[in-house]
């Protein structure tokens, strides 16, 4: 089993800031100097076995979404911006055919606020013919939110 966080952050989605990267670059090229990082494998060994978590990667930039995975068919924890990236992440894998991928997933919502939905839309399997989307959770108006969240409504505006 592995779990893979697609989206963590709080209430809205947020991009890596320009400060944020040149901080990382900083460090990663701090950290470097004492290696001797003259090929292509090195350089990856370096990146993968030295660099803490928090310099070579980066978090919170979508919404809510976990997945847990090692079984035959997909486990969603939640529908934030993060969804989306996992079902790109899935297309794009599907569409190379080197692997047998399920077209089943099981999403469960923990709650229905915003952030923790606002991702289904941007769900690519969703949309295509052939994928099975389970939706769950314990709100009792769970089916009619997912499918009003979408609808037009008259403007408040004049």
């Amino acid at each position: 089993m592995h779990v893979y966080f697609w989206g963590t952050r709080g209430s809205l989605p947020a991009s890596i800031t320009t400060e944020t990267i040149e901080t990382k670059i900083f460090k990663v090229i701090q950290m470097s100097r004492s290696y001797i990082l003259d090929t292509d494998e090195a350089i990856n060994n370096f990146i993968h076995t030295e660099l803490p978590f928090a310099v070579r990667t980066s978090y919170g930039g979508n919404t809510s979404c976990v997945e847990i995975g090692g079984q035959e068919e997909y486990v969603l924890c939640d529908a934030g911006t993060g969804l989306r990236d996992f079902g790109n992440d899935y297309m794009k894998t599907k569409m190379t055919g080197r692997e047998n991928l399920s077209n089943v997933f099981h999403l469960f919502i923990s709650h229905l606020h915003w952030d923790h939905i606002q991702g289904f839309p941007f769900f690519v399997p969703a949309f295509v013919s052939g994928h099975h989307v389970h939706i769950y959770g314990y709100q009792a108006d769970l089916e009619k939110t997912f499918i009003h969240q979408y609808m037009l409504l008259p403007s408040p505006f004049p």
